[in-house]
């Protein structure tokens, strides 16, 4: 696969997992944490999103993903230990699989 396929690749779960953030229902106190993620993940999509669409330098889509993967490891967390259902199985592991891709050699003189 090349730069451009696994970033919509990483763009489409990315979308998965905030639709499962917006339809979480749960305690009052899980729904609001899922909702409080949600907030936090849709404009970080969103500008990774534009980013990726005006093809700019990595660093700053790295620093992106920087801050998604801080959300990431909240869903993770709340996800994995069996206290929130967020999403389908695999999207979190297809998360973290395509979540280092624009640091990746292998893609070095490719451009988003």
């Amino acid at each position: 696969m090349g730069l451009r396929r696994d970033a919509e690749g990483l763009l489409g779960t990315l979308e998965s997992v905030a639709a499962g953030l917006a339809a979480f229902q749960g305690s009052p106190v899980q729904t609001e944490y899922a909702d409080q993620l949600c907030r936090r993940l849709v404009p970080l999509v969103e500008e990774l999103r534009s980013l990726i669409e005006e093809r700019v330098d990595r660093s700053e889509i790295m620093r992106t993903m920087a801050a998604i993967k801080e959300v990431m490891h909240e869903v993770n967390g709340a996800s994995t230990k069996g206290e929130m259902k967020i999403c389908e199985a695999g999207v979190l592991e297809a998360f973290w699989d395509l979540s280092a891709i624009f640091q990746e050699r292998r893609y070095r003189d490719e451009r988003p």
